[in-house]
C-alpha cells in the first residue's frame, strides 16, 4: 500500500497597520480536497506583543461540526523583546482529540542587524 505525500497549495498576506500586523492566510489541500483559512493579529506595545489567532478548516476529513470547530482553531500569545533576546509563549487548540496545547520559544539574535 502506498501513502500519498500531503500536497497543498498556501497563499499568505500580512499588512502592518499602526502598532499592529494583520495576517491572513488559505490552504488548500489538494489530496484531501480541505481547504483551511487562518487569521492573526499582534498588537505590538513595546517590548510586549500581544497575538491571537483563529483556523479553520473545512472539508471530509473528520472534524467537529458547526460552532464547535471554530473554538478549535483558537489561539493566543504573548512575546516580550529584551535586548537581543525574545521569549514567545503561545497557547491554542488545534485538535479536539489533543486539546490545549502550550508553546515556548527563545530566540537569541546575535551579529548585527541588517542595513535597511
Amino acid at each position: 500500500q502506498q501513502d500519498a505525500l500531503p500536497t497543498s497549495l498556501n497563499l499568505g498576506l500580512g499588512t502592518a497597520v499602526g502598532p499592529m500586523n494583520l495576517m491572513g492566510g488559505i490552504k488548500q489541500d489538494l489530496n484531501g480536497q480541505r481547504t483551511g483559512m487562518n487569521f492573526g493579529v499582534e498588537f505590538n506595545a513595546g517590548v510586549v506583543s500581544l497575538r491571537a489567532g483563529l483556523h479553520a478548516m473545512s472539508g471530509p476529513k473528520g472534524s467537529t461540526e458547526g460552532t464547535a470547530a471554530m473554538f478549535n482553531g483558537l489561539s493566543s500569545g504573548i512575546g516580550l523583546k529584551l535586548g537581543f533576546a525574545r521569549m514567545d509563549y503561545a497557547l491554542g487548540q488545534s485538535s479536539s482529540d489533543l486539546g490545549i496545547s502550550h508553546r515556548m520559544s527563545l530566540t537569541l539574535q546575535f551579529g548585527k542587524k541588517a542595513k535597511e
